[in-house]
């Protein structure tokens, strides 16, 4: 009995000293999950159209276009920056199709983006890539332009949240 009793122990022992050896999991690993996959600081590369071309006026140049959209895993966000340097923050969520519910607590520009709205979310490149859509207009960035549609935002990961 007291040889089981020994062995149980070590055995306990050894699977909580294993486990504890386990090197954090890639931003690839975790896009295996969208939601942890998201969590973390992107930055806006372009905004582009369905057909991959890039729409001018929201183009990223250094003065005129840029961002950084910070999403947490307490379901909030930031964004820096944007076409009319709105900051607009709020509360994020995924819903059950797997796209991304946003709500603004400050930051759409002119009354042109609604306080709530649904995005649809892709991932590429092994997580590297994020492309936000919505119908109408962008979503973060604040680019509304009249009679371009369905824009989509493109954003490069840039790593975790450090605050």
């Amino acid at each position: 009995m007291n040889k089981l009793y020994l062995f149980l122990a070590f055995a306990v022992f050894a699977l909580v000293a294993c486990s504890e050896d386990k090197p954090p999991q890639s931003h690839s690993e975790l896009c295996k999950n969208i939601g942890q996959c998201l969590v973390g600081k992107w930055f806006l590369q372009s905004v582009i159209r369905p057909d991959d071309n890039p729409v001018p006026l929201c183009q990223n140049s250094k003065e005129e276009f840029s961002g950084e959209l910070r999403l947490k895993a307490d379901g909030t966000f930031f964004f820096n920056g944007g076409k009319y340097n709105s900051s607009p923050y709020g509360k994020w969520s995924l819903n059950k199709e797997g796209e991304m519910e946003i709500e603004f607590e400050r930051g759409t520009y002119n009354d042109q983006i609604p306080q709530k709205i649904t995005a649809t979310l892709e991932i590429r490149s092994s997580g590297e890539q994020l492309r936000v859509s919505t119908p109408g207009y962008t979503s973060f960035s604040q680019c509304y332009i009249g009679g371009f549609t369905n824009l989509i935002e493109v954003y490069s990961w840039q790593g975790p949240n450090t605050d």
